[in-house]
C-alpha cells in the first residue's frame, strides 16, 4: 500500500512527539511505500523533497500566517506590561466579538495554509503517477487535520484521523472550541477511522463533538505507552533503587 502520513515532528532530535510518527514510518516501510509530510523547522528544505530510508519526505511549511505573527507579536514584547482589567457589559461583548474574530481568522488561515501545502503534495504525487491509499494526520497542531482534509479530497483514499493532544484542551474560550466542534464535524464525512491514545480522551473527543453510534463505531483507542486501565494486569511490582519509569502520556 501507499501510505502518507502527516505530522509536524519527523526525526526532529529531543523531540517526543516525533518518536512515535518517526518509528510508524520506519516500520510500515518495511513493507508499504510510506510518505511523510512534515514541517520544515530549519527552514532550509521548504517545499522540497527527499528520500530516506526507502521513505520519502515532503517539506512544508506548516505554520500559517496566524501564527507567524502572534509569535512576532510575542517575540517584539520586552518589559513588563501593566494591563488594566475592564468589566461591565460592554467590555464583554466587545471581548466576545475578538475572540469571534480571532476564532474565525485563526481557522481561515490554517485553512488557505493547508489548501496551499495541499496542492503542492497532490501535484508532485500526481508527476510521479503515485495512487495513495491511506493518509494518516496527527494533531497537533491542529492545521495537519486541514492539511489531511484536503489531500484526503483530492487523493480519494482513506484517512486515519489521530488525535495525540486534543485541541480544546488548553483554556479555549467558547467561540474557539465550538470553532474546532464545527471543524470536526466537517472532516468527519472523509474520515474512516478515529484514534485516539487512551480511552478517556476518546470518550472525551466524542462527548466533545456531539457524535453519535456511526462516529463511535469508527473510533479506536491505540494507546501510547502503559494504559492506566490495564494496571490489574501487573501482578508483582519490583523495586529497583537505580531505574524508575514515569509515564508521562508521549
Amino acid at each position: 500500500m501507499n501510505i502518507l502520513i502527516v505530522t509536524h515532528f519527523y526525526e526532529v532530535d529531543g523531540v517526543m512527539g516525533s518518536v512515535r510518527w518517526t518509528s510508524l514510518a520506519h516500520r510500515l516501510a518495511k513493507k508499504h511505500n510510506v510518505y511523510v509530510i512534515t514541517h520544515d523547522h530549519n527552514g532550509d528544505k521548504k517545499y522540497t523533497i527527499e528520500k530516506n530510508k526507502n521513505i520519502e519526505i515532503f517539506y512544508i511549511d506548516n505554520e500559517c500566517d496566524y501564527v507567524k505573527r502572534g509569535n512576532e507579536r510575542r517575540s517584539a514584547s520586552t518589559g513588563s506590561v501593566n494591563s488594566v482589567v475592564k468589566t461591565g457589559k460592554k467590555q464583554s461583548i466587545l471581548k466576545a466579538f475578538k475572540n469571534f474574530l480571532r476564532s474565525g481568522l485563526y481557522m481561515l488561515s490554517m485553512s488557505l495554509t493547508a489548501k496551499k501545502n495541499a496542492k503542492f503534495i497532490n501535484n508532485k504525487l500526481l508527476e510521479n503517477n503515485i495512487k495513495i491509499d491511506y493518509v494518516i494526520s496527527t494533531s497537533r497542531p491542529f492545521i495537519n487535520c486541514f492539511t489531511a482534509f484536503f489531500l484526503t479530497k483530492k487523493l480519494k483514499a482513506s484517512w486515519i484521523l489521530d488525535q495525540r493532544d486534543l485541541p480544546y484542551s488548553d483554556g479555549a474560550s467558547n467561540i474557539e472550541i465550538n470553532s474546532f466542534k464545527r471543524a470536526f464535524h466537517r472532516f468527519d464525512k472523509y474520515v474512516t477511522k478515529y484514534t485516539l491514545v487512551s480511552k478517556g480522551m476518546a470518550d472525551s473527543f466524542l462527548e466533545f463533538c456531539k457524535f453519535k453510534t456511526k462516529q463511535r463505531d469508527k473510533t479506536f483507542v491505540l494507546n501510547n505507552g502503559y494504559d492506566l486501565s490495564h494496571k490489574s494486569e501487573i501482578k508483582k511490582k519490583k523495586e529497583n533503587k537505580k531505574l524508575s519509569i514515569a509515564y508521562v502520556g508521549d
